[in-house]
């Protein structure tokens, strides 16, 4: 197949859906395809690292993919990467990230492979994890009763 759907790293719909868009044409269909739930047990606030790790990975191959195979221009094509990366990263820092180490996991990704949005990402979410950490602690002292 032409969009290599065989080789995936990843297969989820968006990677599928930006495949697709490499090697056909685009359209807009003004009908409901599916719904989403959203639920507690959902994947979505859930995520673990590597589920997310192969996704940007994927992005990333769909990137190289469209500048290398497809003439897509590789300055848009970064600055596409490079806010989908932020976008992702934020989101599972913000409902997935359990500690320190999941954000400098994250961090320590961006920096190496996105590093225009380690700064903005650290700056962001800074605070939160600081407000994580009290929170926590605020948690257990009212735990134990203290």
């Amino acid at each position: 197949m032409a969009m290599d759907i065989l080789n995936m790293n990843m297969v989820n719909d968006a990677s599928i859906y930006l495949r697709s868009l490499l090697v056909g044409d685009a359209g807009f269909i003004d009908t409901l395809a599916g719904v989403y739930r959203l639920h507690g047990d959902n994947i979505t606030f859930n995520l673990s690292q590597g589920f997310l790790i192969e996704n940007l990975e994927e992005k990333l191959l769909i990137k190289n993919m469209a500048v290398q195979k497809y003439g897509y221009h590789e300055q848009e094509m970064t600055e596409w990467f490079n806010h989908n990366a932020y976008d992702t990263i934020s989101y599972y820092l913000l409902n997935s990230a359990k500690d320190a180490t999941d954000f400098k996991f994250m961090y320590d990704w961006a920096l190496n492979h996105s590093p225009p949005i380690y700064n903005p990402l650290r700056n962001e979410f800074r605070t939160k994890l600081i407000k994580k950490q009290l929170l926590r602690i605020s948690l257990l002292r009212t735990l134990l009763g203290r």
